[in-house]
């Protein structure tokens, strides 16, 4: 009923590409075998098309929609290209289903999606154990997700130790504030406990006690020197000698 086309590599330090076109031997769907033609020429858009019409007539069928996802894969489309891949994956041949997951693969690989890559290729293995781009492509997928989640705890850990420093420094630097806001209030109490050149220096005020103790000393000042005066006053009262 189809045939597969040789799996294509991309090159060493690449993952392996994806399979070509299935091709179906089927008059209902000429379709197929025009977007096909379309497909080997270049032409992925008008593939495309063609794919797409022999979808309206048989949505159930696998091979229109994996040929629907090489065609946008192609395109740089992996969003659907991917959409496309899941819905052949549903067939019950398990060679299309092993390919299917394995287009899926490539194409999460593509869109920077390394775990779900993973898995594509994971689901395919099972189904086409000997399947050696399945292999190779998943250990190439795990290589670089490994390598993504240790920049990314680096990243994390460096975020964290700069926003720590930044914190140490901002704490240090309202400390220095405070002090010298500290320093400037102290600064500030001295001036103004100090005389202003032009200014007579405000005597300190008197607690109550204080005041009444002072009252008191001057109360009994006042009493003595009033005795005191009374006493002298007495004394040029009195005439002594001869009465002229």
């Amino acid at each position: 009923m189809y045939r597969l086309l040789p799996v294509i590599a991309l090159g060493v330090a690449a993952f392996a590409g994806g399979v070509g076109a299935v091709t179906l031997k089927d008059d209902m769907h000429s379709n197929v075998s025009r977007g096909n033609r379309y497909y080997e020429a270049g032409d992925h858009e008008m593939a495309l098309e063609r794919y797409r019409e022999a979808q309206g007539l048989d949505s159930t069928l696998a091979v229109p929609h994996f040929n629907a996802g090489d065609a946008l894969y192609r395109m740089g489309n992996y969003r659907d290209g991917a959409l496309e891949f899941l819905r052949s994956s549903a067939s019950d041949a398990d060679s299309v289903k092993a390919m299917s997951y394995y287009n899926l693969g490539n194409t999460m690989f593509k869109a920077g999606d390394l775990q779900s890559a993973v898995e594509a290729y994971k689901r395919s293995l099972l189904l086409d154990p000997e399947d050696r781009d399945a292999k190779y492509n998943l250990e190439l997928a795990l290589k670089m997700r490994d390598q993504q989640e240790q920049q990314q705890q680096e990243q994390e850990g460096g975020q964290q130790d700069q926003d720590q420093q930044n914190q140490d420094q901002q704490d240090g630097e309202e400390q220095d504030q405070q002090q010298q806001e500290g320093q400037e209030d102290q600064q500030q109490q001295d001036q103004q406990q100090q005389p202003q050149p032009g200014q007579e220096q405000q005597p300190p005020e008197i607690s109550p006690e204080e005041l009444e103790r002072i009252l008191a000393a001057i109360e009994a000042s006042d009493k003595q020197t009033q005795e005191e005066m009374m006493r002298k006053a007495s004394q040029r009262k009195t005439v002594t000698g001869k009465d002229w």
